[in-house]
C-alpha cells in the first residue's frame, strides 16, 4: 500500500523499462509514470529511468524530471575491461 511504500526510507528510485515501454504505449502509461515521478519528487528522491532505447524515451523522460536515465540509447552493458578502454 502506499502508507507503507512513503515511510520506507529511500534516496533512490529507479524505473524500469516495463514502465518506460507503458509510457510509449498509452497515454494512460505516460500519465501513470509522470504520477509516479510526481509522487516521488516531493519526497526529495532521485530518479532512475532503465532500458532507455530510444531519442524520444530520452526526450520524455528527462521533460519528466527524470534525474538519471540508462539503456541501449546510449550504450550496450560493457564488462570490466571493455569498459576501462
Amino acid at each position: 500500500n502506499i502508507t507503507q511504500l512513503m515511510g520506507l526510507p529511500f534516496s533512490i528510485v529507479k524505473f524500469d523499462r516495463s514502465l518506460l515501454e507503458a509510457m510509449s504505449r498509452s497515454e494512460n502509461g505516460r500519465l501513470g509514470l509522470q504520477g509516479l515521478v510526481s509522487m516521488f519528487k516531493h519526497i526529495n528522491a532521485k530518479l532512475v529511468a532503465e532500458g532507455v532505447e530510444t531519442a524520444e524515451q530520452v526526450e520524455q523522460t528527462e521533460s519528466m524530471g527524470i534525474d538519471y536515465i540508462q539503456g541501449y540509447h546510449f550504450a550496450k552493458p560493457l564488462n570490466s575491461d571493455a569498459f576501462k578502454d
